[in-house]
């Protein structure tokens, strides 16, 4: 008798962090709850003008949040006083997400399912500045199996 190998259970992927479609992208609750029910998360990613990395789709603040401009010209500090919006527009209470609260939160909730954060950098690597790449790799060198990036050229 041959003993058969569990198949892998196939995850889902909440896209943008949104578990449903109605769902403003990169909400900090639902970060937690993908992790904890292990669906795997897509997470976009822009650099701040201090080289921190902001959970965005777009590279623009406008339209998910109730800032404006480009995130590339944009503090940390000043994205940090601002809303995020849902898909309708309407201005929530909750801040934008960075990656650092996605590994700590991450870390709080001891994943370790490999490549379970997909996260999409939104940024060509010749405008990536040495202070964004020094703290992109020093905030996931202890999970690196846990998170799976990709970028433009």
């Amino acid at each position: 008798m041959t003993t058969r190998s569990p198949r892998p259970v196939p995850r889902v992927k909440w896209h943008m962090l949104r578990r449903r479609k109605s769902d403003a992208a990169f909400l900090r609750e639902n970060l937690t709850a993908a992790l904890r029910s292990g669906a795997a998360c897509e997470v976009d990613l822009a650099f701040t003008a201090d080289g921190h990395a902001l959970c965005i789709h777009d590279r623009m603040l406008d339209r998910e949040t109730n800032g404006h401009g480009r995130v590339s010209e944009t503090a940390r500090a000043a994205v940090e006083l601002l809303r995020q919006r849902a898909p309708d527009g309407a201005v929530l209470d909750s801040a934008p997400l960075f990656l650092d609260e996605v590994v700590a939160r991450v870390r709080s909730e001891n994943v370790q399912l490999s490549a379970l954060v997909q996260l999409d950098v939104k940024a060509r690597a010749d405008t990536l500045t040495q202070t964004a790449l020094r703290r992109f790799g020093s905030l996931l060198e202890s999970r690196t199996n846990v998170f799976i990036a990709s970028a433009y050229e």
